[in-house]
């Protein structure tokens, strides 16, 4: 994993670190309830996309606050503004250590660089992950299902008269927006599992035994590769009903 998904989320964890606000999320503006396997997957997505590799952000966030306590302490009138400029000269001071490297750097810190307990610690990281992704697929294989025979429907109804093909553009947005979640969390999925192959590694190569930690990447690849073909699927499956 290279930085460019762990800084895509820099300013976003500048504002969370420094200033204390609360994370918004979208809502569904469809008049029909969500589901339970969308309500799960809702939930896990929104801590499985949020960060990289089990805590990757570390650095940043770090950084922000220092940077931020900096601003506070010398911002005078403008003390505001001072905390957010401090918190983003802080976050990208934090952000050199972005990816693998501040994952590793900070596991060393955590565990007083011992190997032995740094590798545990990832293991477990990469097991939170995996189990928390294996949930999601589950409920992948739902939303699946579900969308597949709303989507005849839809094309049925248009050529039925009973829908328009605007009323059935609406239907198929709430379809097509858990088509962009699992995407999303497809691809931090991908992001996550060559973290943990290159932090496993770099820790085989300094002699640690990393034999449970390929077991939990090697479990999070079969996820991976579940739901990548749910994804797929479900990209099919829009694109033969398409309307209109």
């Amino acid at each position: 994993m290279g930085l460019k998904l762990f800084r895509s989320k820099t300013t976003a964890l500048v504002v969370v670190a420094a200033m204390g606000l609360a994370a918004c999320q979208t809502t569904d503006q469809s008049s029909r309830p969500l589901t339970p396997a969308e309500q799960q997957l809702r939930a896990e997505a929104d801590t499985f996309n949020e960060t990289v590799a089990g805590g990757v952000v570390t650095g940043v966030v770090v950084g922000a606050l220092l940077g931020a306590l900096v601003g506070a302490a010398s911002g005078g009138k403008n003390r505001g503004q001072a905390i957010a400029t401090g918190a983003a000269v802080g976050a990208a001071a934090g952000g050199v250590l972005g990816g693998v490297d501040g994952y590793m750097t900070a596991k060393a810190q955590e565990n007083a660089n011992n190997k032995v307990r740094m590798l545990n610690s990832m293991t477990e990281d990469a097991k939170k992950d995996t189990d928390r992704l294996r949930r999601m697929v589950a409920s992948s294989n739902t939303i699946l299902a579900d969308s597949k025979d709303r989507l005849e429907d839809i094309k049925a109804d248009v050529a039925a008269k009973r829908l328009t093909v605007a009323q059935a553009n609406a239907e198929r947005s709430r379809i097509e927006a858990n088509q962009a979640l699992m995407q999303k969390t497809l691809e931090t999925g991908v992001e996550k599992r060559n973290s943990y192959k290159e932090a496993a590694q770099r820790m085989k190569a300094q002699g640690g035994n990393t034999a449970e930690m390929d077991a939990q990447i090697a479990a999070m690849e079969k996820q991976v590769q579940e739901l990548e073909a749910n994804v797929s699927s479900l990209n099919s499956a829009l694109e033969v009903t398409r309307v209109g």
